[in-house]
């Protein structure tokens, strides 16, 4: 869809006071049906167990030249819940109480459960399993997601909130960035891996039926000394690859901290949609 009809999701925050996670953060190209097969050939190693009688998902669509998602058929504004934990078993008790909210998607930040690269490029295994975990029990509960792969704090050398001195592509931890920002830099070595892991991610996850959209990232221009244009240049080329290994072409979306001043990031054609961030409740664990 063009730049000028963007659709606007909200997203109502649940964040757990002692993870201390706070995120904010987008128009949609094709309809998201629940019922579309493709091949999904990573075996589901989740071991939660589902419910008496799984809720079935909504059909959601996202229409060129529609300024609302459709849900059901019918166009409406669509809330969702951003949900923050250390480990499955806290999401699973906040999509429970995502579910008796009403809500239909939730937004989840991947590297709240860590970077999930190894230092090799690879996949780490148990983090990508234990969020399959929380997929399957979000679908069980007739919830989408809308999975963010990576987040400012992970990219940001500054002081206070911030976890590069524990990201994986930190070359103090064996892996190719001197800098978080190299992860702009084009064909850069630590871009590169970025996005060779982030397209094996989506392959994989291409037939989990309740992903309804991709974040690439969540307020890049907070990654340390980012600047407008290589940050959209990074955007539309991890769209690009998402879009070489999702079959079902779902939506994407990328997201600014606040509004911000750059004018011509979500007038690229490689973001669908903007979702904005709300904070509204907060899950205190003791």
């Amino acid at each position: 869809m063009k730049s000028k009809n963007k659709i606007f999701l909200v997203n109502f925050s649940i964040v757990l006071i002692i993870i201390g996670l706070l995120f904010s953060s987008c128009s949609p190209r094709r309809a998201i049906n629940p019922d579309v097969t493709v091949p999904y050939t990573v075996t589901n190693m989740a071991t939660i167990a589902p419910t008496a009688t799984p809720v079935p998902l909504p059909e959601i669509t996202l229409n060129q030249g529609d300024y609302y998602f459709t849900v059901n058929g019918r166009q409406s504004f669509i809330f969702s819940r951003n949900m923050a934990g250390y480990k499955p078993e806290q999401y699973f008790e906040l999509l429970d109480l995502t579910r008796s909210g009403g809500s239909q998607l939730v937004r989840v930040q991947l590297d709240s459960m860590g970077t999930g690269m190894n230092n090799d490029g690879e996949i780490d295994e148990v983090w990508a399993r234990n969020w399959e975990q929380v997929f399957d029990k979000a679908a069980d509960k007739g919830l989408y997601v809308l999975p963010v792969f990576s987040g400012w704090f992970d990219w940001n050398g500054g002081e206070g909130f911030s976890t590069w001195k524990d990201n994986s592509f930190n070359a103090a931890n064996g892996g190719p960035a001197e800098n978080p920002t190299e992860l702009l830099k084009k064909d850069s070595a630590t871009q590169k891996m970025w996005l060779a892991w982030m397209g094996k991610l989506v392959k994989r996850w291409e037939g989990q039926k309740n992903i309804l959209a991709w974040e690439i990232f969540s307020e890049i221009n907070l990654i340390t000394d980012a600047t407008e244009a290589p940050s959209v240049e990074f955007i539309e080329s991890a769209a690009t690859v998402m879009h070489k290994n999702d079959a079902i072409q779902r939506p994407i979306t990328a997201s600014l901290a606040d509004i911000g001043e750059w004018s011509s990031f979500y007038q690229s054609e490689a973001i669908d949609f903007i979702n904005i961030v709300d904070m509204r409740l907060t899950i205190e664990y003791k």
